[in-house]
């Protein structure tokens, strides 16, 4: 199973696939699962690369993704004549997807459901030694998607051609994943909400979730005090679990935040991180910035390693962690 995607900032190819490849997986046949979380570029950035690449695999997404509001959505935002800045990578990303999606099935008669739409509190995947089941999105968080993304379509009228920058994320996939003894939390970007029928407080009051506690869990939302369920981390994460975290240097704030980190080890000690952000950004001559803004929006420091925490998980359950630099346990 593969869970969203990233690409390496030098090579631009999927780094899941680079791994599996690399350590000789046969991607094409044995890769039964892509799972997208949700549509946000960091998260889906050579999603389709990787869905024509192993397209043996059954690609879940959230149903809310199948509605003609978001197909309106990627169409428009796909199209020849809208401007490629950061939001739309994600829409393109999509639009590419299903088109892929669209035309196996022909290909591939004896596998006709090649898209399985994502709920909360389904099964994804079931077998003597392994179980994948969805605990989002909430019915709530559904209609709420449904409803911005129509939001973000522009009228007939509009001249409109770049994508606005989405203000929440309560329809991301948190998976619950148990391989024999040892179970593992997914918690993607989903952030936290008073609401107790959306986010994380939905996970919680929900009578049929998954009972125990996770071995490991990787925290949601790049760590940040938005995407922090208290709740959970009692209810359904073990004291002192295993924690990854990714970092987001994208917003006006990098994230996790010092602040972040000394909240999440109050509630453990094993925390690990792909690449800590620095938090004070480098600072040139107004003249430049000002030249370089006009020049291109989305603007990336090239060189260097993408930091990769490595967990696997012995048959006893015992866990084992390495990382490739910059990645680090904090």
């Amino acid at each position: 199973m593969i869970v969203d995607s990233c690409l390496h900032p030098e090579s631009k190819e999927p780094v899941a696939l680079s791994y599996l490849n690399g350590i000789g997986v046969d991607v094409a046949n044995n890769v039964e699962l892509i799972v997208i979380t949700h549509w946000h570029d960091d998260h889906i950035q050579g999603i389709s690369s990787l869905v024509s690449a192993c397209h043996s695999a059954r690609v879940c997404f959230s149903s809310a993704m199948l509605k003609e509001e978001f197909l309106t959505l990627i169409s428009v935002y796909s199209a020849d004549n809208s401007l490629v800045d950061r939001y739309t990578s994600g829409t393109r990303e999509m639009a590419n997807t299903l088109k892929e999606l669209k035309v196996r099935p022909a290909s591939d008669p004896s596998k006709p459901n090649f898209i399985v739409p994502v709920v909360a509190d389904r099964t994804l995947y079931n077998d003597d030694t392994c179980s994948v089941i969805s605990l989002s999105p909430s019915d709530k968080s559904y209609s709420r998607a449904i409803a911005s993304f129509s939001s973000l379509i522009p009228s007939s009228n509009s001249d409109r051609k770049t994508l606005p920058a989405p203000e929440s994320n309560d329809n991301s996939i948190v998976l619950w994943i148990s391989w024999q003894n040892f179970t593992v939390l997914l918690g993607s970007d989903l952030e936290e909400n008073r609401d107790e029928q959306i986010g994380w407080k939905a996970i919680i009051n929900s009578p049929i979730k998954p009972t125990g506690q996770a071995n490991l869990f990787k925290i949601p939302h790049h760590g940040s005090i938005t995407g922090h369920p208290d709740d959970v981390w009692g209810d359904m994460v073990k004291e002192d679990a295993l924690c990854l975290l990714t970092e987001n240097t994208r917003g006006r704030y990098s994230i996790p935040t010092p602040k972040d980190v000394e909240r999440i080890k109050e509630f453990t000690s094993n925390l690990y991180c792909a690449s800590l952000p620095k938090q004070k950004k480098v600072k040139r001559n107004s003249a430049v910035e000002r030249t370089l803004r006009e020049m291109e929006k989305n603007r990336k420091i090239l060189g260097g390693n993408i930091g990769q925490v490595q967990v696997r998980i012995s048959n006893d359950g015992e866990s084992h962690v390495a990382g490739q630099e910059p990645a680090l346990a904090l």
